[in-house]
């Protein structure tokens, strides 16, 4: 699981540093920041929290946010 959270991590910079929308940016590295933490609690040996909203609701802009509750 360590491995797959890094790679996500990863994904998510290389898709950031892609993207045109300033807010594709803003969302992604976010994202790529946490998958990075829960990568290195479990390799502390600190587990995973579980997320109680969905991954989205955690890291896109508020202003954002709004509009995906319509």
């Amino acid at each position: 699981m360590k491995n797959d959270l890094i790679q996500l991590a990863q994904i998510c910079l290389e898709h950031s540093r892609r993207a045109k929308a300033p807010e594709v940016t803003a969302a992604l590295r976010p994202m790529a920041r946490e998958y990075q933490r829960r990568a290195q609690r479990i390799r502390a040996g600190e587990g995973v929290k579980r997320l109680t909203a969905p991954m989205s609701a955690h890291f896109l802009p508020p202003h954002l946010r709004a509009q995906e509750r319509c």
